[in-house]
Formats: C-alpha cells, structure tokens, sequence
C-alpha cells in the first residue's frame, strides 16, 4: 500500500504540470497531457527506468534524497514534499504509545474558548472534527462549528455550497488539500469520513483525484449574520504543541465588517443569557 500511495502520488502530481512550467519548451504537437516521466527524471537526475519503477510501485522504498530531487522537480511545496516523504516511510517508522499524538482538547485551551467572548474559536483535530469551540463560534453557524460536526463531511453539502456561492470550490479544494496532509490514513475515523464524503459527493472524488495537500495556516470563509448579510470571517489556525489539533480563532481587524458584524453578535448572545 506505501509502494502503490507514493506511485499514485507522483503519478498524479507529473499529470498537473506542463512544460511551460518548469522551464521546458513545448513541442508542436504535442499531445501529453501533463510531463512526460523522462522529463521528470531528468529534472530530478536520476534514470528515466529508474522513475518509470517508482510510478509503477516497484521500488521497495525509495531514499528521501531521491524523492526530495523529484519533489523539486514537480514543483511541490515544503507540506506537499513532507507528505511525499510521510507517504513513503507509512509503516517503517515505529510510533510509541508515548509519542502518539493527544487528541484530547487540553484543559488551558478550554479555559481560553471559554474566554473569548468577541471572537469565535474552535479546536479541531486531523480529521477535521470539531471537538471543542466558543459560544460565538457556534452563533456564527451553528450547523458547522458545533463539537461532532466534521469541516470536510459539511463543506460537501447542499447548505454550504449555497452559502460560500462562488468561493464554494475554492473553500472546497482548499479543506480536502488540508484533510489529506493532516489526516491519518490509518485512522479508522478518517477512512470513514473519506468513504462518506467519496460516495455521497459527485464533486469530491475528482478533487480527491488532484491530490492537492495544503497546511492552512489563515482562510477566508463568508457566514450569514444578520441584519449584516454575507461576511467575510477570517480565520487564524494555530497548532497546539504535542497534538494534533488546531486551535482556529477569529483573525478580523477591528474597524472592518467582520468585526463590527461579529460584536453584534457577541452582544446579541450576552442579552440572551
């Protein structure tokens, strides 16, 4: 399964690239869709035979200097060359049990969830399940951002393609790019949402197909808040050490929309209590 992951992998990379990319010319008439593999191995120096058995998945395991060669060569970024080389060391590397990432919520970041009452927050873990979030995040959209619900299994849905409108696809991409890279492939919650979300989503399995991955650090996502309309609410992503959860909070410069929008909230919810 490593062999076939990585042969898939840069399969699916050399596919997205043309010559114009990286710096070749383009032949008249060509018809490839994507590099050639002697293309690839020449940009990253090795033997065009010795590639065409990497995409074919005969090579047992191959070394990280290789694959950071052709990583350069496929124009891959520095998460996009980290999951290659996790893609190739899956199973080979022992995990102790004292290792192992905590996907238990902390108790500090509950204390500053509960804290923050201007701008809305959550923790989520690699499979992008939301275990724990404020008070305003869950105003913000309650059918998102509550804990159980799950950013990859929503964002394919009915309700939030109508609501991200044209962003949709990008909003999409974008958490399918981030769930690759951060999920654990032998998790059995992972494989769940992925099955789910392959089998009930006409659009997910060609993005799949992309194998984008993408470590988010800031994004942009439009939530209805009345009597504003449509906002654009920004987010800050930041990991919580020796987890594998991220703690996503609120980014919006006080004077814009977003903030003005998100203090009537704020202010909505406390006249409730």
């Amino acid at each position: 399964m490593q062999r076939n992951a990585v042969a898939e992998y840069l399969r699916a990379r050399r596919a997205r690239l043309q010559p114009e990319d990286v710096g070749l010319p383009r032949a008249p008439g060509r018809r490839v869709a994507g590099l050639r593999r002697e293309e690839v191995a020449a940009l990253a120096r090795i033997s065009p035979e010795y590639y065409v058995r990497l995409e074919r998945g005969y090579d047992h395991q191959p070394s990280d200097q290789v694959l950071r060669a052709l990583a350069q060569a496929l124009l891959l970024d520095e998460s996009a060359t980290a999951y290659l080389l996790r893609l190739n060391n899956a199973g080979t590397l022992p995990t102790s049990p004292s290792h192992r990432p905590d996907s238990q919520v902390p108790e500090p970041i509950h204390a500053l969830l509960a804290n923050l009452t201007e701008t809305p927050a959550f923790v989520m873990d690699g499979n992008h399940d939301v275990l724990a979030g404020n008070a305003l995040a869950v105003a913000l959209q309650s059918t998102t951002l509550h804990t159980g619900a799950n950013l990859v299994l929503v964002a394919f849905t009915p309700e939030c393609r109508e609501r991200m409108g044209e962003l949709w696809r990008a909003v999409a991409e974008r958490i399918a790019a981030s769930f690759r890279l951060r999920g654990n492939p032998d998790d059995t919650r992972y494989r769940e949402v992925l099955a789910e979300v392959l089998i009930n989503d006409p659009d997910f399995p060609e993005i799949w197909a992309n194998h984008d991955v993408k470590d988010v650090s800031y994004d942009m996502t439009p939530h209805w808040i009345d009597p504003f309309g449509r906002v654009p609410i920004h987010w800050q992503h930041l990991r919580i050490p020796e987890t594998d959860l991220v703690l996503v909070i609120g980014a919006n410069p006080p004077g814009s929309e977003a903030a003005a929008a998100l203090r009537y909230l704020a202010e909505t919810l406390r006249s409730q209590r």
